[in-house]
C-alpha cells in the first residue's frame, strides 16, 4: 500500500461520464473553412443548334471554311449531337479541323467555336489530340491565352468549362496534370 500513496497522483486520472473527453475533442479539432471538392464537374449538355447557327451566321460573312470543310462540319455536327452513340461514332481529323477553324476566329467570334469544342472534348476520340507527342499543347496555350488576355465573360467561361472537360479522358487527365503550373 506504500507503493499507491507514494506514485498515487492527486488528481483525476479518468474520465467516467466522458464529458472531459468530448470537451478535448472539440478544442482539437480543426476549424473548415471550405469543404474539400472530391468529384469533378463536367459540361457535358449538348445543343449543338445554336453553336451551328451562329458559326453558319459567321461563316456566311467570314467565309472561313470551304465548302469541303462545310461537309465535315455538317457530318461532325451530327456526330456531336448524339452524346448516347458516342461510343460508336468517330469524329475524323477532317471533322477536328473544322472545329480548330472555329476555335481560332476572332474573339469576338469564337464563343460558339469554342462551345462546339467544349462539346467535342466529352467524346471519346478528344483524347486523341492530347495523346501525341506534343501533349494538346496547342490546344492548352489556345485556352490559356484566351482566359490570361482581355476576352469577353463568356468567351473565358466557355474556356474553363472546356478546361474541365480535359477531366473526362485519360490522356487529356495525363495532359491536365502535366500542364497545371
Amino acid at each position: 500500500m506504500g507503493f499507491l500513496k507514494t506514485n498515487a497522483k492527486m488528481y483525476k486520472t479518468r474520465d467516467y461520464d466522458g464529458k472531459d473527453a468530448v470537451k478535448a475533442a472539440k478544442a482539437a479539432a480543426p476549424k473548415i473553412k471550405s469543404i474539400p471538392f472530391t468529384q469533378n464537374i463536367y459540361y457535358s449538355a449538348v445543343k449543338i443548334d445554336g453553336p451551328k447557327k451562329k458559326l453558319l451566321e459567321v461563316q456566311a460573312e467570314l467565309n472561313f471554311m470551304t465548302e469541303k470543310e462545310l461537309i465535315y462540319f455538317e457530318s461532325m455536327t451530327k456526330v456531336l449531337n448524339n452524346p448516347a452513340k458516342f461510343a460508336t461514332s468517330e469524329v475524323s481529323p477532317e471533322m477536328f479541323n473544322c472545329i480548330k477553324k472555329c476555335m481560332e476566329l476572332p474573339k469576338d467570334k469564337a464563343f460558339a467555336g469554342l462551345d462546339l469544342y467544349r462539346m467535342y472534348l466529352t467524346h471519346p476520340n478528344s483524347d486523341t489530340n492530347y495523346s501525341g507527342a506534343d501533349a494538346g499543347a496547342e490546344y492548352i496555350s489556345h485556352l490559356t491565352a484566351i482566359l490570361s488576355g482581355e476576352s469577353p465573360k463568356n468567351l473565358n467561361l466557355t474556356a474553363l468549362r472546356c478546361l474541365n472537360n480535359l477531366w473526362m479522358q485519360q490522356s487529356a487527365h495525363y495532359v491536365a496534370l502535366k500542364r497545371r503550373s
